[in-house]
């Protein structure tokens, strides 16, 4: 990083210059420190609240700090749903996500995406993905 700041906040994503020595600083202060925590506490909780997880999940899960589950799901390869192989090969493929409101709502309320994004498909793929959740999607030619 330039003009003396060598990392970034993982919360507010601005740049701070990082103490020396000791575990790496991933916040710029306690405030984003506590933000942070907070959020997380609250998405566990969300998480329980809607059978994401179970108390036994957080009992027994992964011992190694700071993991989040990722999906190891392999993707089959795509359907010909042409038909009577009518439509060229180029033609474009057409992709539908089905994804609940609530689902959305609940990414804004954890801080996961910012409310101006709730329509970015992009935006919310990647956040469902860094919490190892995936949705419906369909293709259609």
């Amino acid at each position: 990083m330039t003009d003396g700041f060598s990392s970034l906040c993982q919360w507010c994503e601005r740049p701070f210059r990082a103490r020396r020595g000791g575990s790496p600083q991933r916040f710029c202060g306690a405030r984003c420190r506590m933000l942070f925590w907070s959020a997380l506490r609250r998405f566990g909780e969300r998480g329980l609240a809607d059978g994401l997880m179970t108390m036994t999940d957080i009992r027994t899960g992964v011992t190694a700090a700071c993991t989040l589950r990722q999906s190891t799901e392999r993707l089959s390869p795509l359907p010909d749903n042409r038909r009577g192989g009518d439509a060229p090969p180029d033609a474009p493929l057409r992709f539908f996500v089905d994804l609940e409101r609530d689902r959305i709502a609940w990414l804004v309320r954890l801080r996961l995406i910012k409310p101006n994004e709730a329509h970015d498909l992009v935006v919310i793929l990647t956040a469902l993905q860094r919490i190892g959740l995936t949705p419906s999607i369909s293709c259609s030619a």
